[in-house]
């Protein structure tokens, strides 16, 4: 979990990025499905990096083709429900597959 008000990074989702890559390092995972967002090279470049840097490959693809990225856009869409929204319906249901990060 990232806590904006505690965090000051130029970009939030390159640090998030970055958190997410070294939660996946020893773990059992060498490639990471990545929703293409933004369509600047540099960006998309600096996301394979940021993987690259802890053995992992990174893939991008759309969200709308993929299924797998539909069920992290649900799970993300839940825990910022709980999060920023007080609303915790969906994540409670989830609670005991999500792995906050701290």
């Amino acid at each position: 979990m990232v806590k904006k008000e505690e965090t000051k990074p130029t970009d939030l989702y390159l640090y998030a990025t970055e958190q997410i890559a070294k939660h996946f390092e020893n773990q059992d995972v060498t490639i990471v499905i990545v929703a293409r967002r933004d369509t600047r090279k540099s960006y998309n470049q600096n996301i394979l990096d940021i993987y690259a840097e802890h053995n992992l490959k990174a893939t991008f693809s759309d969200p709308a083709k993929d299924k797998s990225l539909q069920i992290a856009d649900f799970y993300s869409w839940s825990i910022f429900s709980h999060f920023e929204k007080s609303n915790s319906d969906y994540f409670n249901k989830l609670s005991g597959v999500i792995k906050l990060l701290k």
